[in-house]
């Protein structure tokens, strides 16, 4: 479910929480050197996505935030923020060609360019998270 992040909403935070958890403190922020992606070149997108990304004259990107129990996939659509979140129990990722990575839920589907090094250590800590949360 793609949810509409622009304005806060006391209702969709509730759903984001309850998918993947509460946002990290800033202090275990900093334990995890980080929490978020560098930006992501979107290649590919499922297509309810992709009627969201197409409107856009820009180039495609998201970027990616660790939460407890899950990601979050932020992009942007004209002026409005939208936000993905995937629990680590329905999280797929595929190692594609030419550098790219596909990460699946349901039906959705978000497939980006990984040329930089960044993004592979990113996605091993991911990797690492939804074992370790899977591991519980």
């Amino acid at each position: 479910m793609v949810l509409n992040t622009s304005h806060s909403d006391r209702k969709v935070d509730h759903q984001i929480s309850s998918l993947v958890g509460e946002a990290f403190s800033i202090l275990k922020r900093f334990e995890m050197r980080g929490i978020g992606s560098p930006k992501l070149e979107i290649v590919q997108a499922s297509t309810d996505l992709h009627t969201l990304l197409s409107v856009n004259q820009d180039r495609l990107r998201c970027s990616i935030e660790l939460r407890p129990k899950g990601i979050l996939i932020h992009f942007k659509s004209r002026l409005d923020t939208y936000a993905l979140p995937i629990p680590y129990h329905k999280l797929s990722i595929y190692k594609g060609e030419a550098a790219t990575y596909s990460l699946f839920m349901d039906q959705h589907k978000v497939k980006f360019s990984a040329i930089d090094p960044k993004v592979k250590e990113f996605i091993t800590r991911v990797l690492n998270e939804k074992a370790r949360f899977l591991n519980h």
